[in-house]
């Protein structure tokens, strides 16, 4: 039998990438409009745990190339820069959502990470 290219082997590890990362998406904002058809929480959740595995793969398969394409960016000084610009919004943009989310936080936690009584009343009403 023969061996599978590069290419291939990326094919055939993004096709369940893509699928976990629909179905987190998809379930995430069925969880957000609360409407937990077919047990979406479950499957939210373990898609998130699955997504991560394949993307902790993905990652390892491509070291190599990382690693590479990381010394070619670490020799030019704009690069460098627009790679800690890029880092720096994409921890904003989280810390953004955790602060200023509309609905103080998705997980029904007060600011000194105590449950509010609204999600444990959520919580008790959707056993």
């Amino acid at each position: 039998m023969k061996m599978l290219s590069k290419s291939e082997k990326n094919y055939f590890i993004n096709i369940p990438l893509t699928v976990m990362a629909l179905v987190c998406i998809v379930t995430g904002f069925l969880l957000d409009f609360k409407l937990n058809a077919f047990n979406a929480k479950s499957l939210h959740i373990w898609s998130g745990y699955i997504l991560t595995g394949i993307l902790v793969l993905h990652f390892l398969m491509h070291v190599e190339w990382i690693a590479n394409l990381t010394k070619t960016i670490f020799r030019n000084k704009m690069k460098v820069m627009a790679a800690f610009v890029t880092l720096i919004v994409s921890v904003g943009i989280c810390y953004s959502i955790i602060v200023f989310s509309p609905q103080g936080n998705a997980h029904g936690l007060e600011g000194d990470g105590r449950r509010s009584f609204q999600a444990e009343q959520f919580d008790k009403d959707n056993q």
